[in-house]
């Protein structure tokens, strides 16, 4: 094959000219012919043809391709055109790095700390749950690449706060009621995002759950996360009498999580948090004030004063306050029901304390409406309960919880048999238990620690003649073993309460879930109880009723 391409002619060449320059020359497409005159016509050798880096047209003679022709030379033509650009080497964009001029999580200069961002809070919130969903496990940037949230990557940080909301979503945290959680994820999501102290306490609780999840011990990421919170509430605590109202309400809701992971600690050092949680809550006006100016961050202060006495054992600091504030008329029943009072004689009867048992039985009749009626209203709302309902419901449940932890505290007198009046710890604790998981929704990082509530009630039974409580008390002790068994899922107690449960419930001629249900419905008894979550457990318990049946 050979092609054609006009040139110089050769004397031309010989006298010294410059290799000729092959120039192309843009023709408009309706004009048909043109031709260089005087111009020679040269072959070209194959090798020569291929060795061109230009693409040649054949010599028609008379003028250029049209139609199918030129599509097909023009086609060719963007081929090589692309062909020659994808050879080129690629340009990479660097990934965006984290400002580590300012550091964000040093001083007490709130400057340093935004509390707020270019971002609408809502957007942000639905942002991160919608990427966290979808992609956990970030180890770069490219999850905050604006540096919206207050703090760097430093200790995991972008995978744990990633995981922060499927770690509070119902696969790790499962409901154990349809009652509105007394702590919402997003309140933890809006503190985290705005808050240094709040972004290192969330990826401390992220890193401590999935620990827990997986049976592991607390990871130095943990540890590092707990420690940066606790540096800027020093320094914030250090200048908290400078502090803005809000600033001062931000500060004590920081303190709150790490008074109560103290408690859960140890005796000792949760007792010394707490004095100092409450004496920065009188700083900012008491528990009234704060209430009216943070409402959250007021909630979660009972919540943390009611469960830590309860806990330590110790006395509250805002009982009389809460309960003057929940006292009202529907809060003191008329009249008790024919259960109430047979329990309340034979309580007085058989422990010799009439005093205490008129309180337990009141107790008990505020705990049954609790219970059986506004818990079952709450959750019976498909659309959720209003929030003045909430409200009360809150109110209602920190009012009986304090007057069950009074109980829990009362001073037993040193009498010949103490055993016999373990019967009021006994159902005080089972009551805190209920509001606890039920009531309250409490996450699963404290309902899953045993020492707080499993534990506890297997001592407290392990000291009594369960036999002897269940012929005096027959509803009442086995609500409190049910109460313990629901309690223990998951621990290593749950075995020695199904164990304990399948023997009380034969004793009483019980065969399964649905007679006992029926035998608790006069006394407590709450639909919550049979929850899906609680499916293995009545499983394991029908089982271990029929290995004792004839």
């Amino acid at each position: 094959m050979k092609a054609s391409i006009s040139v110089r002619s050769r004397p031309v060449r010989e006298a010294g000219f410059r290799e000729p320059q092959i120039e192309g020359t843009v023709v408009p497409e309706d004009e048909s012919d043109y031709t260089r005159p005087g111009a020679d016509i040269v072959a070209l050798t194959d090798a020569e043809w291929s060795e061109s880096r230009f693409l040649f047209i054949g010599e028609t003679g008379h003028s250029r391709p049209k139609g199918a022709a030129r599509r097909l030379v023009r086609s060719q033509a963007k081929r090589n055109l692309f062909g020659r650009k994808q050879n080129r080497p690629k340009q990479v964009v660097r990934q965006l790095r984290p400002n580590f001029g300012l550091d964000r999580s040093k001083g007490p200069d709130r400057s340093k700390e935004p509390s707020n961002s270019a971002c609408p809070s809502g957007q942000l919130i639905q942002l991160i749950q919608r990427v966290s969903k979808n992609n956990p496990g970030w180890t770069s940037n490219k999850f905050d690449p604006f540096n919206i949230l207050p703090g760097d990557e430093s200790g995991n940080a972008y995978y744990l706060f990633g995981n922060i909301d499927p770690v509070c979503h119902s696969i790790f945290n499962p409901p154990y009621s349809p009652v509105k959680p007394i702590e919402g994820r997003l309140d933890l999501l809006k503190m985290a995002v705005f808050d240094t102290s709040w972004f290192h306490l969330a990826c401390a609780h992220v890193s401590i759950t999935l620990s827990r999840i997986r049976c592991t011990a607390m990871k130095p990421e943990a540890i590092y996360h707990l420690s940066q919170a606790i540096s800027i509430v020093n320094k914030r605590i250090a200048n908290f009498h400078h502090e803005s109202a809000t600033e001062k309400d931000e500060t004590i809701g920081c303190v709150l999580p790490l008074a109560f992971f103290e408690v859960r600690r140890s005796k000792a050092s949760g007792k010394i948090h707490l004095d100092g949680l409450e004496a920065l809550v009188k700083s900012r006006g008491g528990i009234k004030a704060l209430l009216a100016s943070n409402r959250t961050i007021a909630k979660q202060t009972i919540w943390n004063d009611v469960v830590g006495a309860w806990i330590l054992g110790s006395e509250p600091y805002w009982e009389v306050e809460i309960c003057d504030m929940a006292i009202g008329p529907d809060l003191h029943p008329e009249h008790y029901s024919g259960i109430a009072a047979r329990y309340q004689s034979r309580l007085s009867t058989l422990t010799g304390l009439p005093d205490l048992s008129q309180e337990t039985i009141k107790v008990y009749s505020f705990l049954r409406h609790l219970i059986m009626d506004k818990e079952t209203l709450a959750g019976a709302q498909e659309m959720g309960i209003a929030e003045a309902d909430f409200q009360f419901l809150q109110n209602f449940s920190f009012y009986v919880a304090y007057r069950l932890v009074a109980i829990t505290r009362h001073q037993l007198p040193e009498t010949t048999n103490r055993k016999a009046v373990l019967i009021y710890k006994l159902f005080a604790n089972a009551g805190m238990v209920h509001i606890l998981l039920f009531t309250w929704n409490t996450p699963a990082i404290i309902r899953g620690d045993p020492r707080l509530i499993s534990t506890r009630f297997r001592e407290l039974l392990e000291m009594i003649d369960v036999q002897a409580y269940q012929i005096a008390y027959p509803e009442m002790i086995l609500w409190i073993i049910t109460i313990g068994g629901l309690a223990s899922i998951g621990s290593v107690n749950q075995p020695w309460f199904i164990k304990l449960l399948a023997q009380s419930c034969r004793a009483a001629g019980i065969a399964g879930q649905a007679e006992l249900a029926s035998l608790l419905a006069d006394f407590l008894w709450s639909g919550f109880y049979l929850g899906h979550i609680f499916n293995g457990f009545w499983a394991d318990l029908k089982r271990e009723i029929s290995k004792g049946s004839p």
